[in-house]
């Protein structure tokens, strides 16, 4: 399973792109569909005049306290925040007791500006919210929305924005849908030929001009979902893009020493005070076992690294590409699934790591020279 599970990781790393075949549609409803049109010029003005003019990842507006920055870097690299019990009581995998399938289950996290959480529930097709002290706030049943299959899930203001990928039913399903916190479906925009899943589709974002992205090879590239247009990540007065696996912001470029050439940096969330988080992806062991080292890197505008975390993906249960967000604290919490249960976690931050494994090269992202 560990062998399984690594390959899948390094797919996602060395392609960006993961073709997993649970996500190609799970239900039995049969339901036909109409093609809905992207959303208008007037659609995409109203998004914007609506929203604040920030990232739903730039949760840190609200000027949190500052964020604790550990010297000494320590195991377990995380706190766990919330533990979701697999069962009746919580959420369902798929593929335990099958022989040859890909174990699945909750497939995304995002958190909202009151620090409430939601996990996207992929078996059960819906979406869970708890408060931060753990408890339940409500349930979203995705069958009623006549939404089958979550494959990504952004928060933004009010709004949950989902990716829903289905290939099981008539006419296939690539659309993206707006929902309020309540469950409410406000609107819903068929995807574009040329930017499904075969065309490098892994997710979506939204961006600090209130922009619904369409993220191509894991956020590699970027297209507006309202005329398909290729486009920079916008906050804050910077555009945000992958230039041969660097991350550049204007006139900011970071880079990374990868061990054996296999991986790179993207874009996870930009503060108001022009800092970012950066994910960075390591391939650091091929024998006997793909290793991948993920970790993220908090940096100032201007490029130096503040500090480090380590993502745990050695100890998830199966693979879960949005397994990331940023918190209205400032702090980046993930999605770990394990045998018994699904737990919420917050990283660490350190002011550096040891390699992940030996001879592996130490996590650190640093400014280019290249750029001034």
């Amino acid at each position: 399973m560990k062998t399984k599970r690594a390959n899948l990781y390094l797919l996602y790393t060395l392609t960006a792109f993961s073709l997993l075949n649970f996500a190609c549609g799970t239900a039995n409803n049969q339901a036909i569909v109409l093609p809905v049109p992207p959303p208008t010029a007037q659609e995409h003005q109203r998004l914007q005049s609506s929203s604040p003019q920030r990232s739903p990842l730039d949760h840190a507006s609200s000027a949190p306290a500052p964020l604790v920055i550990e010297e000494q870097a320590g195991i377990p690299y995380y706190e766990t925040v919330l533990t979701i019990p697999v069962g009746e009581a919580g959420v369902a995998y798929r593929g335990v007791d099958t022989p040859g399938m890909e174990i699945t289950g909750p497939n995304a996290l995002a958190i909202l500006s009151d620090s409430s959480m939601v996990v996207a529930d992929l078996v059960g097709n819906r979406l869970l919210r708890y408060a931060p002290k753990g408890n339940l706030i409500n349930i979203i049943d995705l069958y009623t929305k006549e939404i089958i299959n979550i494959w990504d899930l952004v928060a933004f203001k009010d709004e949950l924005i989902l990716l829903e990928i289905s290939l099981d039913v008539s006419p296939e399903r690539h659309r993206v849908n707006r929902l309020t916190l309540n469950g409410k479906l406000l609107t819903s925009y068929d995807l574009p030929k040329g930017y499904r899943l075969q065309d490098g589709l892994t997710g979506i974002s939204v961006d600090c001009e209130g922009q619904i992205l369409l993220e191509i090879k894991g956020g590699q590239e970027f297209y507006r979902l309202i005329d398909s247009t290729e486009t920079p990540y916008l906050c804050n007065g910077k555009a945000y893009r992958v230039e041969s696996s660097k991350l550049v912001a204007d006139d900011v470029e970071l880079e990374t020493q990868l061990t054996a050439g296999f991986g790179g940096l993207k874009l996870l969330g930009v503060l108001a005070d022009g800092s970012i988080y950066v994910v960075r992806e390591d391939v650091v062991a091929q024998q006997p076992v793909i290793t991948v080292d993920q970790t993220v890197h908090y940096m100032s505008a201007d490029g130096l690294q503040l500090g480090v975390a380590r993502v745990p993906i050695a100890e998830a249960y199966y693979y879960v590409m949005r397994n990331l967000a940023v918190g209205p604290d400032g702090y980046v919490y993930a999605l770990l699934p394990r045998p018994d249960a699904v737990h919420i976690v917050r990283l660490k931050l350190f002011r550096s790591i040891a390699p992940l494994v030996p001879n592996a090269v130490a996590p650190l992202v640093t400014r280019s020279s290249a750029r001034p």
